[in-house]
């Protein structure tokens, strides 16, 4: 029998056979690397786009003074699909960019604080027209790098083609753009800075020397990303008092102007004097007298070990304006046995004028089924100003919340959640 393959028959074999796999793999990631740009592209017209969007949100703030609090300002979507996009070029590039321009648009919260108390500072208005400056010019590049191209098929094949190095010069412009004197853009934390900053801290000093005596608060960096707030730090020396190493963090939250002092660490002995209910009563009011004298009502709750003894109480002091318990006035307090404080709330003093609800309780009764045993309905002002109603109801032996928006009647909360004013609550360990 003859062979059917020579030694040539089998190389001429072998190369086809690499020929055919290598056509199929160059022809896979030919059509990947299309995709790739393809992708690109299309995320590099969505990021000109939302730049758009922001300037428009940007200007019904300072042209109006209002905006939606419950709207985004920017997709935050297809801004990390930028970034990625972004990611990709550069690798395919010849060179590293610096893509520092694409942090300041993970931008929502920032923006919700700065519109958050339907005022906007002056340091907040210079930010908002330096931002909405730079976006113009960033538009303005986009339109530079791509042209006039809609309806042009063959010249969006070209951009496509040449995407990759459209991403890169954008994003060095940019950068160097951002540089120049838009530079603060990047590092902007809200209206509370400089002086504010220093404000909040003479405030938190102020109200935790009453609580602590003879302690400096140090700002935390660590927290520095948060936007919302500003956080201090003290420790206390182990001297065998009270206080013997306890750890405190001071929060500023600057969207309800409240103020947080926690024992984030802190050590309870066996030897320390355990005081029982009426003495730890007696020491919350002594603390809370050195805030304010004129509360109206007050609650407390009463956590017990596994041998029935007081671990700590929780304590609420709460202001009555107008039939209206005010949250913006009120106190909060938590003892350990042995006295130590750790935990106390409050927020910056006002007197503004508040705002009483457009519907009447009955109204609200109205909507609530009439088999329904209610045992109070309180008129309360939220922490952001808000009128609302708080319904406390029984249903099947036991206790609900509900509570209602005052100005038009729509539930807001319902659940097991209790904001009691009125009754002593004590549980164990």
């Amino acid at each position: 029998m003859k062979k059917i393959f020579n030694k040539g028959n089998f190389y001429l074999l072998v190369l086809f056979i690499i020929i055919i796999t290598a056509r199929h793999y160059f022809v896979k990631y030919h059509d990947g690397y299309s995709e790739l740009k393809d992708r690109l592209f299309y995320d590099f017209e969505d990021f000109a786009s939302e730049l758009e969007t922001l300037n428009d949100n940007i200007s019904q703030v300072l042209a109006l003074n209002n905006f939606d609090f419950n709207k985004e300002f920017i997709n935050k979507n297809v801004i990390h699909n930028y970034m990625l996009s972004n990611y990709d070029a550069e690798e395919l590039g010849d060179k590293l960019i610096s893509n520092d321009y694409i942090d300041i648009y993970y931008i929502n919260d920032l923006m919700k604080n700065i519109v958050s108390d339907q005022t906007i500072g002056e340091s907040e208005r210079n930010f908002l027209k330096h931002l909405y400056s730079y976006n113009e010019l960033l538009i303005k590049e986009h339109k530079k790098a791509l042209g006039d191209y809609k309806g042009d098929f063959d010249k969006q094949e070209k951009l496509k083609k040449d995407i990759v190095k459209i991403y890169n010069d954008y994003s060095k412009k940019a950068d160097d753009l951002l540089k120049s004197k838009y530079s603060f853009l990047e590092n902007y934390k809200g209206d509370f800075n400089k002086g504010d900053f220093d404000n909040a801290k003479v405030y938190c000093e102020e109200i935790f020397s009453k609580l602590v005596k003879d302690k400096t608060l140090k700002y935390d960096k660590s927290n520095s990303e948060n936007t919302d707030k500003y956080v201090f730090k003290t420790s206390l020396e182990n001297k065998g008092n009270l206080n013997n190493g306890t750890v405190y963090s001071v929060t500023f939250d600057k969207k309800t102007k409240s103020i947080i002092v926690k024992a984030i660490q802190f050590i309870k002995y066996s030897k320390d004097k355990n005081y029982i209910e009426e003495k730890l009563d007696t020491r919350a009011n002594n603390i809370i007298s050195r805030f304010n004298n004129n509360l109206s009502s007050s609650y407390k709750e009463i956590k017990y070990d596994k041998e029935g003894n007081i671990d700590s109480i929780k304590y609420s002091y709460i202001k009555i304006r107008e039939g209206v318990y005010d949250k913006r006035k009120e106190i909060k307090l938590v003892l350990q046995s042995n006295g130590l404080i750790t935990d106390f709330q409050i927020i910056y003093p006002s007197d503004e004028k508040i705002k009483m609800p457009r519907i009447s309780k009955e109204e609200i009764l109205n909507k609530i089924n009439k088999e329904v045993e209610i045992i109070d309905i309180l008129t309360v002002r939220n922490i952001k100003k808000e009128i609302e109603y708080e319904v406390h109801l029984k249903y099947n032996n036991r206790i609900y919340t509900a509570i209602y928006d005052g100005v038009d009647g729509e539930l807001k909360y319902y659940g097991k959640e209790l904001r009691n004013y009125k009754y002593k609550k004590k549980y164990t360990q």
